[in-house]
C-alpha cells in the first residue's frame, strides 16, 4: 500500500481490515512516531519510507538494505546551506551535520531554497544518505526563530505522539503546546509545560525571550482527538486527506 501520510492509514485500518504486505509512507520528522505505530499495527509488513519527495522535484530515495534514503543525484544539482550560510557540494557533506537544500533543475530552477532541511547520515558510495528534520521556514513572535526541525527534535523526549506547537490563540504573546487529553492527563499537564520550556530554552534566543519576558510561559493545552482536528482545519483550506502531515509547529494558532 502506497500513501503519503501515515495518518492517514491509521485512519483508514479504523474501518477497513488492511492485511498489506508493504507499507510505504513518510516515516520522518513528523511522521516518525505515526510510521512507529504502522509498524506495531502491522508486524508482518515492511514499512519503507518514501525519502524526502518536494514540490520541485525528488530529493532522497530509498534503497533496499539501507536505513537512511539516498540523494537522488540525477533529479537536479543538490547543494546544501550549513549554519554559516556556506553552500556545499553533494561530495563535501560532513556526517551528523544538518543542512537545507538547494536545487537547480533542468526544468529552470536555480539553486532553489525548497525550504527543508537534511542531516547528513553518512555516505551510500558518493551519494549522502539524508534523514528529512522538516520545514526551515521558522515562527517567530519576537525574534526567537523557531523552526519544525528544531521543535520536533527538542520535543521528542517527551514522548508524545502528538504535539502541536503555536502561537496562543488570545493574545499571541507565547506559545501554546497542544497534546492529545488521552495521552496526557490533567495531573500531568504542568510539569510537561516545566519539560517542554526547558527543551525550547536550548534555543538561546527563546530562553533570552523567555527571561526579557517578551514570551509568556508556555502553556499546555488538552485537547481531545486533536489529530482528526488538525486534519478538518486543513481540509478547510483545501488539502486532500492523504496529503496532511502530522503537525509539529504552526505559526497559526489552533
Amino acid at each position: 500500500m502506497s500513501v503519503w501520510s501515515p495518518t492517514f492509514l491509521l485512519g483508514l485500518a479504523e474501518h477497513v481490515t488492511l492485511d498489506p504486505a508493504v507499507i510505504s509512507c513518510w516515516d520522518q520528522a513528523s511522521s516518525q512516531r505515526y510510521a512507529q505505530e504502522l509498524r506495531r499495527r502491522f508486524p508482518r509488513a515492511h514499512l519503507q519510507g518514501k525519502g524526502l519527495l518536494a514540490t520541485e522535484g525528488v530529493v532522497s530515495i530509498p534503497l533496499e538494505g539501507l536505513k537512511w534514503p539516498v540523494l537522488a543525484v540525477d533529479s537536479g544539482y543538490f547543494e546544501f546551506v550549513d549554519e554559516a550560510g556556506r553552500a556545499h557540494e553533494a561530495a563535501d557533506l560532513e556526517a551528523g551535520t544538518e543542512y537545507e537544500v538547494l536545487m537547480s533543475t533542468e526544468g529552470g530552477l536555480y539553486r532553489y531554497a525548497i525550504g527543508d532541511r537534511v542531516r547528513v547520515r553518512g555516505y551510500a558510495g558518493e551519494a549522502p544518505m539524508l534523514e528529512f528534520l522538516g520545514r526551515a521556514a521558522a515562527v517567530d513572535l519576537c525574534g526567537e526563530k523557531l523552526t519544525e526541525a528544531f521543535v520536533i527534535q527538542a520535543l521528542a523526549p517527551l514522548g508524545l505522539k502528538f504535539a502541536l506547537l503555536s502561537p496562543r490563540p488570545r493574545d499571541g504573546t507565547g506559545y501554546a503546546l497542544t497534546v492529545d487529553a488521552a495521552e496526557v492527563p490533567p495531573e500531568n499537564a504542568a510539569r510537561l509545560a516545566q519539560d517542554a520550556e526547558r527543551a525550547l530554552a536550548v534555543n538561546p534566543q527563546y530562553a533570552h525571550a523567555r527571561r526579557l519576558g517578551q514570551l509568556a510561559s508556555l502553556a499546555v493545552v488538552r485537547r481531545e482527538r486533536p489529530l482528526d482536528a488538525w486534519q478538518h482545519s486543513r481540509l478547510g483550506h483545501g488539502q486532500r486527506l492523504g496529503d496532511i502531515k502530522p503537525p509539529a509547529l504552526s505559526h497559526e494558532p489552533f
